[in-house]
């Protein structure tokens, strides 16, 4: 099992069962075990009041996230300093008596009082695990064990608002960072990163022509780049979910392959003689024309997929799409998307297991859950991957 594919994947190490199926009892075995603290496991005992909870648990999550592995597991109420002693509860009157508004108050902390810079584009994945204290067989009291699993999608600098601080965790301990250091990290998180959108221009009876666009989504400019990009042939007649055959013919790119399949062909962005690709700004980059060869019905909407991978100087994007045509210029396109750089560090991701991809209209760009009408459609099965 790739270790790194599934958001739980350290629970399942740490456990043996992923986190829908853990107990009380499973993380009361792991307490009485004495275990250890690591790169991927925190224990703390919680605090006094609100205020200093909070304060608690963004550190150890910052922590987390300002680290090389950039996920682990926090469970609280653990005693002990080198190695867990005791599992105890966080009281009711801390944090309330119905586990679901705990949870709720717990995940809601975190996403208020957690910020970075550059300023996150994907959140960081959370699960939050409450349970009860009578369900551990702990005698005598009352109130919660709360487990916290997070894991970043972008890299940043990221701080706790709860104190302003950022904070890193090396090895066992968690560190202040001083503000050279801050801002050392924050600048060199900064970098392009350039996602490949299509806008449709024209739309006839049987053709639309799209003028293919980059758009930097990252926070430093990109100096040069090449999109490397994939056209199926095959096109979905929504909502009737039929299937219609295109043609693909391209103006201003440079055709790579055709089969029976797809058409791919290469973009480039920026040049000796033009300006860097700057945070936020489109550039135009090209024009295909599409062409399908049954009429869709009037109302219906055409679904086009896509594959594209982008090189910058700093860094490769990789992105699966589906774009969709209504009967005017009217567009939505989601994309599936990943960025990395070039020794292999994950800078931003999108991931179709958790339902979220990328989506380009004429609105903005923004990261949201997918919708309802193209989670039957959209091909899971095609991760990002280079072509």
């Amino acid at each position: 099992m790739n270790v790194e594919e599934a958001p739980s994947s350290t629970i399942d190490l740490l456990f043996g069962k992923p986190i829908e199926r853990l107990s009380c009892s499973d993380v009361r075995v792991l307490v009485e075990a004495g275990a250890s603290e690591s790169p991927r496991l925190e224990f703390k005992e919680g605090a006094a009041g609100e205020e200093e909870l909070v304060k608690l648990i963004l550190k150890s999550v910052v922590g987390f996230l300002n680290s090389d592995v950039g996920k682990r597991v926090l469970i609280l109420d653990v005693r002990g300093r080198e190695h867990a002693e005791k599992l105890v509860c966080v009281p009711h009157e801390l944090l309330g008596e119905s586990r679901d508004v705990v949870e709720s108050r717990v995940r809601n902390w975190v996403f208020n009082y957690l910020a970075s810079i550059p300023p996150m584009i994907v959140a960081p994945r959370l699960l939050v695990k409450v349970f009860d204290c009578r369900d551990c067989g702990l005698e005598g009291q009352e109130g919660w064990v709360i487990l916290i699993y997070v894991k970043k999608s972008f890299d940043a600098l990221y701080y706790s608002k709860a104190d302003n601080t950022a904070y890193q965790r090396r090895g066992n301990e968690i560190r202040r960072l001083t503000l050279e250091e801050a801002i050392h990290v924050a600048n060199a998180k900064r970098q392009p990163i350039i996602l490949v959108f299509m806008e449709p221009m024209v739309i006839e009876e049987n053709m639309v022509k799209l003028d293919i666009l980059a758009c930097n989504i990252g926070s430093a400019p990109a100096n040069v780049g090449v999109s490397l990009v994939k056209v199926y042939k095959k096109a979905k007649i929504l909502p009737s979910l039929l299937e219609t055959d295109l043609s693909i013919s391209m103006h201003n790119v440079s055709k790579l392959a055709e089969d029976q399949e797809a058409a791919t062909f290469q973009v480039n962005i920026g040049t000796p003689l033009t300006l860097p690709l700057f945070p936020r700004i489109y550039a135009k980059i090209g024009e295909i024309g599409v062409s399908f060869k049954e009429t869709p019905p009037k109302g219906a909407k055409l679904a086009v997929l896509f594959n594209v991978v982008t090189y910058t100087e700093l860094n490769r994007a990789i992105q699966t799409c589906l774009l969709i045509l209504g009967s005017s210029t009217d567009y939505t396109q989601a994309c599936l998307a990943s960025a990395g750089d070039y020794m292999g560090n994950t800078i931003f991701e999108t991931q179709a297991k958790e339902g979220e991809v990328v989506v380009c209209d004429k609105k903005d760009i923004r990261v949201e859950n997918l919708l309802k009408m193209l989670a039957t459609i959209f091909p899971w099965d095609m991760q990002p991957k280079p072509l």
